[in-house]
């Protein structure tokens, strides 16, 4: 019985050797405050007093240990947030960068209009492009048919997550793609 009981003593210690000093340690200051003659030490004894004392800021070391691990961990992961966000940030506007040096200057000129316009809509009658045009890339522009006076006419725009991730670009960077623009 004793010697499972200094076990668990000895296993307690070694996982709060500190907390358990500063609290025996406080415990024996506060002690110093209570008369001799007070109910607490009549009722349960100096050494029951103590004991009790000494678990109860045990109890406050712990919680605020706990609270100041939180806090840490709490900070860390809000810190590495924004670091993660800055580094999806920069992934984005590299993608975004290299695919706009392999846009042909042509393509790159409708992107630009564009951008200019406020992504409204532009118009082409007798819409025939090449396959690898800006114009019939799904990922990028959006488009539709309309017939207007008889005559069929496609409106393109650019796709919004698109148009506003180029924006973002252009006000931040002041550029597009990998090379400012002249």
């Amino acid at each position: 019985m004793l010697e499972s009981l200094a076990e668990a003593l000895k296993i307690f210690l070694e996982k709060h050797l500190i907390p358990t000093v500063i609290s025996l340690f406080g415990a024996g200051i506060v002690l110093l405050f209570i008369p001799n003659d007070s109910w607490m030490i009549k009722k349960i004894t100096v050494t029951g007093v103590y004991l009790l004392i000494a678990a109860g800021c045990f109890l406050v070391v712990q919680l605020l240990r706990y609270s100041y691990e939180a806090l840490s961990e709490k900070r860390y992961w809000k810190k590495r947030g924004k670091e993660s966000k800055i580094q999806d940030e920069k992934r984005e506007m590299e993608c975004l960068w290299s695919f706009m040096d392999a846009v042909n200057p042509e393509d790159l000129k409708i992107i630009k209009k564009l951008m200019k316009s406020e992504n409204k809509p532009i118009e082409y009658e007798g819409y025939w492009f090449s396959p690898d045009s800006i114009l019939e890339n799904d990922t990028v522009m959006v488009s539709r048919q309309i017939s207007r006076n008889g005559k069929m006419i496609k409106q393109y725009m650019l796709r919004h997550e698109v148009y506003n991730n180029l924006m973002y670009s252009q006000q931040k960077y002041g550029r597009i793609s990998h090379f400012k623009d002249e």
